[in-house]
């Protein structure tokens, strides 16, 4: 089921991207500084990064423009985000 929603997921990305591109990625992490830099150290440092901190300072949101070459290596920037505390993907 997952690798079925996965390929939905391509087949999506694919028709809207012509590879390679710059990919906006949208995240929303918790302000607590090992999980920002779990976030950024996912990333090459020659990419584009706006930060807004929330009203309450809770949260941080990153908008991040990376260069991507498929959409298989968006879908696994998506999977390994997944796996930090807390983050939220838009």
């Amino acid at each position: 089921m997952v690798s079925d929603d996965r390929q939905k997921a391509k087949d999506n990305l694919n028709q809207h991207y012509d590879w390679p591109c710059v990919y906006k990625f949208k995240f929303i992490v918790p302000t607590v500084p090992n999980r920002e830099k779990e976030l950024m150290g996912m990333f090459s440092v020659d990419v584009e990064v706006k930060t807004k901190i929330s009203k309450n300072a809770k949260y941080r949101s990153f908008t991040i423009n990376a260069v991507m070459l498929s959409a298989d290596e968006v879908l696994e920037k998506y999977a390994k985000a997944s796996e930090i505390k807390g983050l939220i993907s838009l």
